[in-house]
């Protein structure tokens, strides 16, 4: 494998799927062996057939992918990564002067997420970049999802079934319908992803308080007295119960599913907070701990390695250091601030910026 040029490291970036997760998006790198034998171990024998036309052992699928070969100008992999486990990958080999080869794989439990086509748009770019301005592909006419990606991309696609096989080819110079499909498909994902921060079915505060005049006692009774509409649980490790309702030690401690944490907590505890979260398949974060940024250098490496975290974990964040999120909506009535002021049901709104004082 070609040693990748710096330029390639802007080809690294978080991205946001359909549903509204991240996925972290870069170039397939020669320490990715291990991982790309972990993606094929995930595949049905199904998709191992429809990627190869024929039953694979798994450890020759991977090297299948041919990861020593990539070059990064006319043998070009992407990779789409949840944690440290690469999901999806997607690779053109240069077959001919402006002509390449193109080929993915999408773990079975991440279909329908748009991997596909989202590792497709990127390598078009690079492709484009090195002088590449058309995909070719051979599929299985029963590969359904492969051919529906293609078509999903807003390209002209023209398919020719020869020899059992369909033959896929397209140009990925981008055209009024492709770029419509591109802005679309980021309007639904953004969409989703802002969902799960303002109507969210479930809330845990993490350091809600039975302190009158604390901030976790003030977010937990607010979201109480607005009325949300789904269950609200309190965590905090040394009460039993907050403003009548159990409290729990941690969030894992919990028994339900949480869609939305709220944190509270000094800033030393936060990351160990959120890799909990993590693990409990939190889909948002409201950060409203202070001590990070807006302190100092080590407040701002300490926000970075936080985000990056979450990203990795497929959270999206609110803050740090931020009074709350609200949503007056009828269907959610949100209130996950320590505002003392209740929010007003008229149908005007506001998105702000803010700053809290460091929780102690």
């Amino acid at each position: 494998m070609t040693t990748p040029p710096v330029h390639l490291a802007d080809w690294e970036s978080d991205v946001v799927l359909a549903d509204g997760d991240l996925v972290h998006v870069r170039p397939l790198r020669a320490d990715d062996e291990e991982r790309m034998l972990g993606l094929y171990s995930r595949l049905s024998d199904e998709s191992i057939y429809l990627r190869f036309f024929s039953p694979v052992p798994r450890p020759t699928a991977a090297q299948l992918e041919g990861i020593a070969s990539i070059d990064y100008r006319n043998h070009m992999a992407l990779a789409a990564l949840i944690s440290d486990d690469i999901v999806a990958a997607a690779r053109y080999d240069r077959s001919g002067d402006h002509v390449a080869e193109v080929a993915f794989t999408v773990q079975d439990d991440q279909h329908g997420r748009g991997l596909g086509t989202l590792l497709l748009e990127h390598l078009a770019v690079i492709a484009r970049m090195h002088g590449i301005d058309t995909f070719v592909a051979d599929t299985l006419p029963g590969n359904y999802k492969m051919l529906n990606v293609f078509a999903a991309a807003g390209w002209d696609v023209d398919r020719r079934f020869a020899d059992g096989t369909v033959r896929v080819h397209f140009s990925i110079e981008p055209t009024e319908v492709s770029l419509a499909a591109i802005e679309r498909r980021e309007h639904v994902a953004e969409a989703a992803s802002i969902a799960r921060i303002l109507a969210p079915r479930s809330i845990a505060v993490i350091g809600a308080s039975s302190e009158p005049g604390a901030v976790g006692n003030a977010v937990f009774r607010n979201l109480l007295g607005y009325g949300f509409t789904g269950p609200a649980y309190p965590v905090n490790p040394s009460s039993l119960s907050v403003a009548g309702v159990r409290a729990y030690p941690t969030v894992l401690d919990v028994p339900d599913d949480v869609d939305l944490a709220v944190v509270i907590v000094p800033a030393p505890a936060v990351p160990t907070v959120v890799e909990q979260c993590a693990q409990k398949h939190v889909r948002g974060l409201v950060i409203i701990s202070a001590g990070f940024a807006e302190r100092d250098e080590a407040g701002k490496e300490a926000e970075r390695a936080l985000v990056g975290t979450a990203r990795a974990r497929g959270m999206r964040i609110v803050g740090p250091n931020c009074l709350g999120v609200v949503n007056t909506a009828p269907g959610v009535r949100m209130n996950a601030s320590f505002s003392p002021v209740e929010p007003s049901l008229a149908r005007p709104s506001r998105l702000s910026v803010s700053g809290a004082q460091r929780p102690e």
